[in-house]
C-alpha cells in the first residue's frame, strides 16, 4: 500500500495522490520542441534541389548558432561595454569646433567597424525583426541600429563631399 493511502482524515490522501500522479506524468510526458537541426533532418518537400537547399539551411543554422554562442558569452558583453566607454573617451577628447585630425577619423571608423560587427553578430544570432526576441524588437537594438545606420549615412556624405 502506498504512503498516501494511510492516515487520511480530511482529504489529504487525494491531494497527495494527485501531486504524485502529476509528478510521474511530468517525467513521462515531457514534450520538448525540436531544434532547427532536428527539423532540418526531417525536412521533405517536392521541389527540386532538396539537398542543395538543405545544405544552405544547414549553413544558415550553423552561422546562427555560432553568432548566438558569441553574443551569449559574457566576454562579448564586457567587450562591447569597453568599446562604448573607449568611444566616449575619444568623443570627450575631440573638439567639435576644430577640424578633425586624420588620426581621429581613423579611430572613428574603427569604432564604426566594431559597432557594425556587433550589430551583424546580433542580427545573425537573434534574427532581424520577425523572430521572437529579434534584434529590432528591443529598444536597445533599435537604438544601436539607428546609430550605426546614421553613422554610415554621415560617412557616405563625407566621402561624396571629398570626391566632389
Amino acid at each position: 500500500m502506498s504512503h498516501y493511502r494511510t492516515h487520511d482524515l480530511k482529504g489529504n490522501r487525494k491531494a497527495l495522490y494527485i501531486k504524485e500522479v502529476k509528478k510521474r506524468n511530468d517525467q513521462i510526458l515531457k514534450v520538448v520542441d525540436q531544434n532547427n537541426l532536428e527539423k532540418l533532418r526531417r525536412y521533405e518537400d517536392r521541389f527540386p534541389c532538396l539537398e542543395t537547399r538543405r545544405w544552405l539551411m544547414l549553413t544558415r543554422i550553423n552561422v546562427n548558432l555560432f553568432a548566438r554562442t558569441i553574443i551569449d558569452n559574457p566576454t562579448f558583453e564586457n567587450l562591447t561595454i569597453t568599446i562604448i566607454l573607449l568611444n566616449s573617451v575619444t568623443l570627450v577628447a575631440e573638439n567639435p569646433a576644430d577640424e578633425t585630425p586624420p588620426n581621429m577619423v581613423i579611430v572613428d571608423r574603427v569604432f564604426l567597424g566594431l559597432y557594425t560587427v556587433e550589430m551583424v553578430l546580433k542580427v545573425l544570432g537573434m534574427g532581424f525583426i520577425f523572430e521572437t526576441g529579434a534584434y529590432l524588437r528591443s529598444f536597445w537594438g533599435i537604438l544601436d541600429f539607428t546609430i550605426v545606420v546614421s553613422a554610415y549615412f554621415t560617412l557616405a556624405t563625407e566621402l561624396s563631399k571629398a570626391k566632389g
